[in-house]
C-alpha cells in the first residue's frame, strides 16, 4: 500500500529501505515510485520487486535527512525553481556546509543560515565564504522570504504530538509548589569572563551564557528530558497559566523541552521567552507545563541580556543582515566579555550589560565591534580605537615598538584605517601596509586570508589625500600576482570601481602611475577582470587620460601599456578601446613634445586597434592618425622606433583604398622615400619598401576600378551575360612580369551561408589580379614579386553572374560569390577528391539555416541597401530597370550576407 516501509534493490544491486509514494500502471506493467529512505531519491520500480521489510529494520530512523534553506522562494511567484536555480544549487551544495537548525520535524530540519566557512590559517578563526541564500538572491534566482517558517510555527503550534512530557504537577497533587521566581546569572563587573552567545537579534540585544556554567544547564536539560517523572501527558489549562509564570515549554525547533516565562498572550496562544538560551516562541497550552521549584529551578536562568559596546548604528537603527553579520562572528565560538556598563533590562527587570567582546582563538584579540564596523555594518566609536591603536603614539613609534611583529598586525592597521579620520594617522597605516607588502612576500598569503583586501578597498573611498591612495593602491598591486583570486576579491569589493576615478586626478602623477600599475596587473588575469575594467569605466578613462596628459612622457607610457594588456588579442577589446575614441587619444599624443617612446607605444597601440578592428579603418584617416604618426616619423632617427612606426603606418593603410589614396595625397610615398635614404636597419628599409610599392600601386589601380566601373550603358566593366571576366588589364600587366609556367596555385579558405560562398586566397599584397567566373568555374591569377599566383576551380553548384564583392585585406584576397540556388553545399568542388590547398575558414564558416532567425535583420538590410542603390542609380544617372549591377536579385543574395562578411568588401 502507499506509505508502507518495504525493501528493493537500487542500482547497485543493493538493498535499500524505501516508502511506497505511488502505484503506477503502464500498459500491462505494475510499477511503483518509491522513497529510498536512506538516500533520499526517488525511483520507480517494479511491483513485484518490493520485499517485505523486518520490523527491526523499518523501526531504523531514516538517514537521509531532508534540508529547506529558510527565507527563500522562487522568483516571479512561481510554486516550482527553475532549472537554473536547481542547477545552480547543485553546484553550492557540491561542498562541505554548516547550518543552523531553527526547525525540525522527524526527518526534516529547515537551516538558517545555510553557509560555507573557510579557516584563516594565521588568524585560526572562521570566516564565512559562501551564504547559500546571498547567492540566489544575487544571480536573481530567488527573492527573500521573510515570512517563511510563519506558518509552519503555526501549524505545529496548534498539533501536540505525542512525546512524553514532565508531569503538571501542582502544590495539592503533592506538595511541591510551583516556581514564583527563578533567580538569573550575571557577569562580573570586573576583568573577563569567557562567555557562548546563544542568541543574536541586533548588536545592541543579544544573549550570552557563562561557559562555565554550560556543563550544569546541560545535565539539568537531560534531567528534564528523560528523569523528570515519567510521560504522563496532562496539558495546563489555560486559567493557571498567566504572564510572569515559570514554565516548561515544549520548543518547535527540535521538540524537546526548556526552561521559559511567559511574557504575552493572545487568545490561547502564549509567547515564552526561553530563559537559559534568549530566543522566544508563541506556544499553546497544551505545550506548556509549569516550573515546579526542585530541581528544576535549582540552577539560575542562563540567558544572560547584552548590548555591544563601542558601536552604533550605520543608519537610522540596526537591522536584520546587521544581526546576523554578528551571528557569524560569534557563532560556535568562546568569546571574551568584558562588563563597560551596566542597565536594566526591560524584558525580565534583570540587568543587561554592555559589553565589550573580544575573539582570541586566533592567539590575538580581535575586537569584535571593530570587526562588525569594518565589515560595513555599524560605526566604531572613538572609545574603541584604543584597542587598535594606543592612545598618545604615533604609528611610526607604535610600529617601531613592535620591532619584527608589526607586520602581523596588518589586519588591525587596515581597520584603523576605516575607523581613524586624521589624514596624518591615515598615511602613515597606508605607509605601513604598502612597505611591508613590497618588502616581502610572505606576508601576502596572511594579508589575503584575513580579508584585509576588502578593508582596503572600502578604505579607497574614504580617504581623502593623493598620497594615502597611492600607498593603498601600490599595497594592493603588490599582492596581485601572488593569486589570481585577488583580482576577483577586489572587483567584488568595487575595488576598480574606487581606482578608476584616480587616472581623472592630472596634479598627482604618482597615483595616476600607481592606478596604470594595478589596472595593468587586474587586465593581464582574465578577461573577466578586462570586462570588469571596462564595464567600471576604465577605458574610457584611460583614453580621456591619454589626451589630456601633457608633458607627462611617464604618465603617456604607463596609460598606453594599461591600453595594450587590457587589448591583448581580443577583437571585443579592440572595439572598445575604438568606441571609447582611442584613435583620438593617440593622434593626441602625436601632437605633443614627448618622449620618443611615448610616441612609440601610441604607435604600437594604434597598430593593435587596426590588426583586431577592420571597423577602425576610416577613423584612422578621418581623425589625421595617418598624417600624425607621418610628421612624427621625420623626426625619428631611431632605427628601432622608426621599425614600430612603419608597421603601424602599414597597418593603418591596410587595404583599404580611401586610406592608400589619402596616404598617397599626404606624402607618405615620399616620406618612405627621405627614410629610405637615411641608415637605416633591414627590417626598416624591408618594411618601407614593402610600403612604399603598397601606396602608388594601390592608389593607380583605384583610380583605374573607379574611371572604369561602368561604360556609356551603364553596364559594369568586366560583366558579360554568361558570367564575370574581372581584371583583363591587369591580366596584361600579369603576363608582361611572370611566366605563367612557373605558376603556383594559392593556398584557399572557405566558407558558406545558403545564398553565397566566400573564397579566401592567402597571398599576400595582391596588387593586380585576373578573376573570371562563368557557370560554376571561377579562374584567378594574379603575380606577387613577380611569382604567378593561378588557380582554376571547379565548384560544387553554379554561381550568378551579378553581385560579386571582393576585398583587399593586405595579407589575403577575399572573395564573395552568389550561389545561383540558396543551399548548403557538402562540398566546395564537384571532386570529392580532397584538394591539398583547400581548408575550411573556421572563422567564418556556418552550415546551419540562420535564415528563420535573421529574418528581422534581413528586412533592415534589404530596405537599407535599397536605399543605397537608388542612391547609386540616381548618381550613375542610370534609369533602365533591367541594369544587371542594380537588379533585385543581386539585392536579395546581398541581403544574406552579415556585417562580419561584408565589412570592406567593394562590388566589381
Amino acid at each position: 500500500k502507499v506509505g508502507d516501509i518495504v525493501a528493493c534493490v537500487n542500482a547497485h544491486q543493493a538493498y535499500c529501505r524505501a516508502r511506497v509514494i505511488d502505484k503506477l500502471q503502464r500498459g500491462a506493467r505494475l510499477l511503483a515510485k518509491v522513497h529510498l529512505l536512506d538516500e533520499g531519491r526517488e525511483v520507480v520500480v517494479k511491483l513485484e520487486g518490493l520485499m517485505e521489510l523486518p520490523e527491526h529494520l523499518a523501526d531504523i530512523p531514516a538517514q537521509a535527512i531532508e534540508i529547506f534553506a529558510c527565507r527563500l522562494r522562487p522568483c516571479d511567484k512561481e510554486d516550482q525553481w527553475t532549472p537554473q536555480a536547481n542547477e545552480m544549487a547543485k553546484t553550492l551544495l557540491n561542498r562541505t556546509l554548516n547550518g543552523k537548525i531553527v526547525l525540525s520535524m522527524k526527518s526534516c530540519l529547515w537551516l538558517d543560515p545555510l553557509i560555507e566557512q573557510q579557516m584563516l590559517s594565521n588568524m585560526r578563526v572562521l570566516e564565512t565564504t559562501i551564504n547559500i541564500r546571498y547567492e540566489l538572491q544575487e544571480k536573481k534566482l530567488a527573492y527573500s522570504h521573510p515570512t517563511h517558517l510563519e506558518p509552519l510555527l503555526k501549524m505545529m503550534s496548534s498539533w501536540a504530538p505525542p512525546v512524553q512530557a514532565p508531569a503538571a504537577r501542582t502544590q495539592e497533587d503533592d506538595g511541591q509548589a510551583v516556581v514564583k521566581k527563578l533567580d538569573r546569572m550575571g557577569l562580573p563587573t570586573s576583568g573577563f569572563t569567557e562567555v557562548v552567545v546563544s542568541q543574536v537579534n541586533s548588536p545592541s540585544n543579544f544573549y550570552v551564557q557563562v561557559q562555565k556554567t554550560v556543563g550544569q544547564l546541560e545535565l539539568l536539560q537531560d534531567w528534564i528530558h528523560h528523569d523528570s517523572g515519567g510521560p504522563e501527558n496532562q496539558p495546563e489549562t489555560p486559567d493557571k497559566l498567566h504572564i510572569g509564570a515559570y514554565v516548561l515549554s515544549l520548543a518547535v525547533q527540535d521538540s524537546c523541552w526548556y526552561r521559559a516565562q511567559i511574557i504575552s498572550r493572545r487568545n490561547e496562544e502564549f509567547e515564552v521567552h526561553y530563559v537559559d538560551f534568549g530566543n522566544r516562541e508563541w506556544r499553546c497550552s497544551a505545550h506548556l507545563r509549569l516550573l515546579m521549584c526542585e530541581p528544576q529551578s535549582e540552577l539560575p536562568a542562563q540567558a544572560i541580556p547584552c548590548s555591544l559596546a563601542d558601536i552604533n548604528p550605520s543608519g537610522d537603527g540596526w537591522t536584520e543582515d546587521d544581526g546576523e553579520e554578528l551571528s557569524d562572528l560569534v557563532a560556535d565560538k568562546v568569546i571574551l566579555a568584558k562588563v563597560k556598563e551596566t542597565a536594566e533590562d526591560s524584558a525580565g527587570g534583570a540587568s543587561s550589560f554592555v559589553v565589550e567582546l573580544y575573539e582570541s582563538s586566533s592567539g590575538q584579540d580581535v575586537l569584535v565591534a571593530a570587526e562588525l564596523a569594518a565589515s560595513g555594518r555599524g560605526k566604531l566609536l572613538p572609545s574603541a580605537l584604543s584597542f587598535l591603536l594606543p592612545e598618545g603614539l604615533s604609528v611610526p613609534d607604535y610600529v617601531k615598538q613592535l620591532g619584527d611583529t608589526a607586520a602581523s598586525r596588518l589586519p588591525d592597521f587596515c581597520r584603523c584605517l576605516l575607523h581613524y579620520k586624521d589624514p596624518q594617522i591615515q598615511r602613515d597605516l597606508a605607509a605601513v601596509i604598502h612597505s611591508s607588502l613590497w618588502n616581502s612576500k610572505a606576508h601576502h598569503k596572511d594579508f589575503i586570508e584575513s580579508a584585509c583586501i576588502s578593508l582596503v578597498c572600502r578604505a579607497l573611498a574614504m580617504v581623502e589625500t593623493d598620497v594615502t591612495r597611492e600607498h593603498l593602491v601600490s599595497a594592493l598591486a603588490a599582492i596581485v600576482p601572488s593569486d589570481a583570486r585577488v583580482g576577483e576579491t577586489i572587483a567584488a569589493h568595487d575595488g576598480i570601481k574606487h581606482i578608476v576615478p584616480f587616472l581623472t586626478l592630472l596634479s598627482a602623477t604618482p597615483l595616476i602611475l600607481a592606478s596604470c600599475n594595478i589596472l595593468k596587473l587586474l587586465a593581464t588575469i582574465s578577461q573577466v577582470m578586462r570586462d570588469a575594467i571596462r564595464d567600471d569605466g576604465g577605458v574610457r578613462a584611460l583614453c580621456q587620460l591619454l589626451s589630456l596628459a601633457g608633458q607627462e612622457p611617464m604618465v603617456v607610457e604607463a596609460v598606453v601599456g594599461t591600453m595594450l594588456a587590457f587589448a591583448g588579442d581580443s577583437d571585443r577589446n579592440c572595439e572598445a578601446l575604438r568606441n571609447e575614441g582611442v584613435v583620438q587619444a593617440a593622434c593626441a599624443v602625436f601632437s605633443l613634445e614627448t618622449s620618443i617612446r611615448s610616441y612609440e607605444q601610441a604607435a604600437k597601440c594604434l597598430d593593435i586597434i587596426a590588426s583586431h578592428c577592420p571597423r577602425a579603418m576610416p577613423s584612422f584617416r578621418t581623425t589625421g592618425a595617418i598624417i600624425q604618426l607621418s610628421n612624427v616619423m621625420l623626426q625619428c632617427h631611431n632605427d628601432k622606433s622608426m621599425v614600430q612606426f612603419v608597421r603601424t603606418l602599414k597597418a593603418l593603410i591596410g587595404g583599404d583604398e580611401a586610406n592608400i589614396e589619402h596616404a598617397s595625397s599626404v606624402g607618405v610615398h615620399e616620406l618612405l622615400g627621405k627614410v629610405l635614404s637615411r641608415r637605416c636597419g633591414m627590417m626598416t628599409r624591408g618594411l618601407a619598401m614593402e610600403l612604399q610599392r603598397r601606396v602608388p600601386a594601390f592608389s593607380m589601380a583605384s583610380t583605374r576600378r573607379s574611371s572604369a566601373q561602368t561604360n556609356g550603358n551603364g553596364h559594369t566593366r568586366g560583366s558579360h551575360a554568361n558570367g564575370v571576366d574581372s581584371g583583363a588589364h591587369d591580366l596584361e600587366i600579369c603576363s608582361d612580369e611572370a611566366n605563367e609556367n612557373d605558376s603556383v596555385r594559392p593556398k584557399i579558405m572557405w566558407a558558406q551561408r545558403r545564398a553565397f560562398i566566400k573564397l579566401t586566397f592567402c597571398v599576400a599584397d595582391v596588387e593586380k589580379r585576373q578573376l573570371q567566373v562563368k557557370g560554376n568555374i571561377v579562374s584567378f591569377l594574379t603575380v606577387v614579386n613577380r611569382q604567378m599566383y593561378h588557380v582554376d576551380l571547379e565548384l560544387f553548384g553554379d554561381i550568378l553572374p551579378t553581385g560579386q564583392h571582393e576585398k583587399f585585406a593586405g595579407a589575403t584576397y577575399s572573395l564573395i560569390l552568389n550561389k545561383k540556388e540558396q543551399c548548403f553545399w557538402p562540398r566546395l568542388l564537384q571532386s570529392k577528391t580532397k584538394a591539398p590547398f583547400i581548408t575550411l575558414d573556421f572563422d567564418n564558416y556556418d552550415d546551419s539555416d540562420e535564415e528563420a532567425e535573421r529574418k528581422e535583420y534581413q528586412e533592415i538590410r534589404r530596405k537599407r541597401q535599397q536605399r543605397e542603390h537608388d542612391r547609386k542609380k540616381c548618381e550613375a544617372g542610370i534609369d533602365s530597370e533591367d541594369d544587371d549591377r542594380y537588379n533585385s536579385e543581386e539585392f536579395e543574395s546581398l541581403s544574406d550576407i552579415d556585417d562580419a562578411f561584408f565589412d570592406g568588401y567593394a562590388p566589381f
